[in-house]
């Protein structure tokens, strides 16, 4: 009976051992597959560091784009950050990923005297980061797997993206987003009051402590006083998308709502209890910016091939019949040059005529600007 017992005893631990066994080896295998299957989710993408000249030195970037085809042109969006942060913010990290995610390329980088970017702090302005994010842009531009061009900015980067963008308008810029913009940094030099550090704006002091320790350059605050954001800004009238949230104690919501009311072509998204940052709303964020970069840049693709095909068949029907039609209007012969049907240059012979791209063309001696002679080298 006892060995009966004991026999009883000992089948029931090897059940129990084999069952806790197989528990354990299910436990492993879970844990390995989920780590592959997030693996994965970067398989197919590419990430490089990259070094852009920017107004103050170096800049450091990140480039994120999904694997492609060496033929496949793409959509890049430009992700600028605020005032004291950096290009790996949990927030912007989250934007390049759900942009990765659609099929849309992305770089992020730090501004001068920011992160791993070269400069000093105390030398930053917003006017030199929009000249930084203009070399950005060329950079961008210049990359022979690029379609078109968006950019995003959260904070001071919303102001930069703001500003920039009605520099180079929506013919060069195809969407914009701009998270919780900063508007409110000229009112805030206005009164003498930038992040809580306190100081006389008619008599700019240099390096005004703020609460980390950095120092905020006296020209930071002469060239914000003045600054002309909404004014710049204006001049963007392409596709926006404006996120800020109610309880954004930092920039009050009524900054972004105002850049909605300047930009027509606009939707401005309130989001209710988000604070500056987006706290714990980061990822609802970034998908709420890359699902409206999708819409817009992949859609615009197609629809801008579409209207190129039909402005190039409605040139080529102005000018004369047996001229070759080199683009944007212009046309040429043997003995003359056309745009849109009239003849523009005879003296120097239509072989001579070369159209160089954004309007211009040129005989050899003169340039034309859409049709008409202009000065220009």
């Amino acid at each position: 009976m006892q060995k009966y017992k004991k026999d009883s005893i000992q089948k029931e631990k090897k059940r129990i051992f084999a069952y806790t066994y197989k528990i354990r080896l299910m436990k492993k295998y879970f844990l390995l597959s989920t780590f592959l299957f997030f693996c994965t989710l970067h398989v197919f993408a590419i990430s490089e560091v990259v070094k852009i000249q920017g107004d103050h030195g170096l800049l450091d970037a990140i480039i994120q784009k999904p694997m492609t085809t060496n033929e496949q042109k793409i959509p890049m969006v430009i992700i600028c950050h605020g005032f004291m942060g950096n290009k790996n913010e949990f927030l912007l990290r989250n934007v390049a990923d759900s942009l990765e995610a659609r099929g849309i390329a992305s770089i992020r980088f730090d501004f001068n005297g920011h992160g791993n970017s070269e400069g000093e702090f105390e030398d930053m302005t917003v006017p030199n980061e929009i000249k930084d994010a203009l070399q950005v842009y060329y950079y961008v531009k210049a990359l022979p797997f690029i379609k078109n061009i968006g950019i995003v900015g959260h904070s001071q980067g919303g102001v930069v993206t703001a500003m920039l963008s009605g520099q180079l308008t929506h013919e060069k810029i195809s969407a914009i987003a701009l998270l919780a913009p900063a508007a409110v940094l000229r009112d805030d030099c206005i009164r003498g009051n930038t992040m809580g550090a306190m100081y006389d704006p008619f008599n700019a002091p240099n390096g005004v402590k703020l609460f980390n320790g950095k120092k905020l350059g006296a020209n930071y605050i002469r060239t914000a006083f003045n600054l002309p954001i909404y004014e710049t800004a204006i001049n963007y009238q392409g596709p926006a998308c404006i996120i800020h949230g109610n309880k954004d104690k930092i920039v009050p919501y009524t900054y972004g709502q105002r850049f909605s009311y300047i930009i027509k072509n606009s939707e401005f998204h309130l989001m209710d209890l988000m604070d500056h940052g987006f706290s714990k709303h980061e990822q609802e964020v970034a998908h709420l910016v890359a699902n409206y970069m999708q819409k817009i840049l992949l859609s615009t693709t197609k629809s801008q091939k579409s209207i190129n095909k039909k402005k190039r068949k409605l040139e080529s029907k102005l000018n004369p019949i047996g001229t070759e039609d080199l683009g944007g209007g212009y046309a040429r012969d043997k003995n003359h040059a056309y745009y849109n049907g009239k003849i523009i240059s005879d003296a120097w012979g239509g072989n001579q005529f070369i159209y160089k791209g954004d309007g211009y063309a040129t005989d050899g001696i003169h340039t034309y600007f859409k049709g008409r002679p202009v000065d220009r080298d």
